[in-house]
Formats: structure tokens, C-alpha cells, sequence
């Protein structure tokens, strides 16, 4: 079973040198629907995923994780509720 998703990628237009933040829509294929949404706010940030469009507050009801990128390969991190579990 494969899913097969889009990723359309939207530029901020409010920085004279820098066009971050990044906006992210995660679309399965074949929908026009996101699934997930995200943001990046500078070239080497954290990308901040969400089930809201609008709402990228950690720790709030509509945070799903961060993806982190690093010189061995890329980390994901997804929490329940927004909130990373204490052991």
C-alpha cells in the first residue's frame, strides 16, 4: 500500500532579503485537500507541522510534530496532543 502525497510550498513576501517564512500543504494525490500543514521559518529552522492552516503554536491542540533535518539524515518527531510524553 503506497500514499502518495503533494507538497505545494508558498514564499513569504515579507523580508527585503529573505522570503521566509515558508508555508507547506501536504496533499494526499489525487484530492485537493491538505491533509497537514507546516512551516519553516528561516533557511536552517525547524519545519513545524499542524492540523490547522493558520495555527503553528507548539503545544497547542493543532500541533502535530517538527521534522528536523541534520548531516545524518532527517528526524521526525510526532507527539500526541502536542505535547512531548515524560517518561
Amino acid at each position: 500500500m503506497h500514499n502518495l502525497m503533494n507538497l505545494k510550498r508558498e514564499k513569504s513576501e515579507m523580508g527585503y532579503l529573505s522570503d521566509y517564512p515558508h508555508f507547506y500543504e501536504i496533499i494526499k494525490e489525487g484530492t485537493n485537500e491538505p491533509m497537514l500543514f507546516a512551516t519553516r521559518v528561516s533557511e536552517n529552522g525547524d519545519f513545524i507541522l499542524s492540523t490547522h492552516k493558520d495555527v503553528f503554536c507548539q503545544y497547542g491542540p493543532n500541533y502535530v510534530g517538527v521534522v528536523r533535518a541534520n548531516m545524518l539524515g532527517t528526524r521526525f518527531e510526532v507527539f500526541n496532543y502536542g505535547v512531548e510524553q515524560k517518561y
